[in-house]
């Protein structure tokens, strides 16, 4: 089946379908009718594109458009708490894994940037000479370092924490509009701080206390972050490779995609700000708060690729816009 040509052909139905969805309270008998006429019609489009291609992002379009609109038919009120539990079970995790090889990228690229920045630092005295001073650099490796996640009380610590890496993850989002460009950029200052901190800490045999201390959270923590880089970095490259569907439809529907994954990630920064207010600077044993922060690790992960996966396998796309307004029923 030549794809481009079948949507070409029936965008107008389509459109007119959704058109309609949405103005259901406000719809004339005739109306009403044409509703679930084009219903039946779209259905059979979505049977044809199940069977006859492999365009996941399309079979997701019209599997929710059906959704909707079989749902505007039956007239079924969906309770709000329907939509949260959808957005935490499918929307989120679903973009998330969809762009999985993006954000293992991302993480391998930050990680070997801030090793490799670590490790000059840590054996060139001329590099630590050029960084600070003797004297300041005793003052980071034996007080600033730890006293920074203690010197504020934890609540408030906590809520400045939160705020500053939901602004950052959004930060990077944000420039997708400008192609992902400036996102690298963002990744390497980020990479830089924390892998000159590590290499004046190991210069010092201080190892062993800056990971004890950015591992509780900064697992969590650098995990939402590469996830808004990667999603904001594929959102940007859909605008140089939108593949066989118009540029303006693909990007507008990655684009309402990734502000799922930024209503999600203020969710696990506020976990992760939890723990680095309460458990990086508690008196708990270093390998405590290091299990405390690989274990949310896992469970963030394992939820990714949990409902992500199966979400994917049901086509959904974590398009905003998929979500039912009304249950379907029947």
């Amino acid at each position: 089946m030549d794809i481009d040509a079948f949507v070409s052909a029936h965008r107008p139905t389509w459109d007119r379908l959704e058109h309609l969805v949405k103005h259901r309270s406000s719809l004339t008998g005739a109306e009403v009718d044409e509703l679930v006429d084009l219903y039946q019609r779209v259905s059979t489009h979505l049977s044809i594109v199940r069977s006859s291609s492999s365009d996941a992002m399309l079979a997701g379009r019209l599997s929710a458009l059906v959704a909707r609109a079989r749902s505007a038919v039956t007239g079924s009120r969906n309770p709000a708490w329907r939509e949260v539990v959808r957005f935490f079970t499918v929307s989120f995790p679903v973009v998330a894994y969809r762009t999985r090889w993006w954000w293992l990228a991302t993480s391998l690229a930050f990680v070997a940037v801030a090793w490799a920045l670590g490790a000059w630092v840590a054996g060139d005295p001329r590099v630590q000479a050029s960084i600070a001073t003797e004297e300041a650099i005793t003052q980071l490796v034996e007080h600033d370092f730890a006293d920074y996640y203690s010197e504020n009380p934890a609540a408030s610590f906590a809520n400045r924490v939160w705020i500053n890496n939901a602004l950052v993850s959004l930060q990077v989002i944000a420039y997708a509009v400008l192609l992902g460009l400036p996102i690298p950029y963002v990744l390497w200052q980020n990479a830089a701080n924390v892998g000159i901190s590590g290499g004046l800490m190991a210069s010092r045999d201080k190892l062993d206390i800056f990971f004890g201390l950015i591992t509780p959270h900064g697992l969590l923590e650098l995990t939402a972050v590469f996830l808004a880089a990667a999603v904001g970095m594929r959102l940007g490259w859909t605008v140089i490779a939108p593949g066989p569907r118009r540029r303006v439809e693909v990007l507008a529907e990655h684009g309402r995609a990734v502000m799922a994954v930024a209503l999600g990630l203020v969710v696990v920064l506020f976990v992760s700000g939890l723990i680095e207010a309460f458990v990086t600077p508690s008196g708990l044993p270093t390998a405590a708060r290091v299990g405390i922060g690989v274990f949310a690790e896992v469970v963030f992960l394992g939820y990714v690729i949990a409902f992500g996966r199966r979400a994917a396998r049901d086509d959904q796309t974590g398009d905003l816009e998929d979500a039912p307004d009304v249950a379907p029923s029947g």
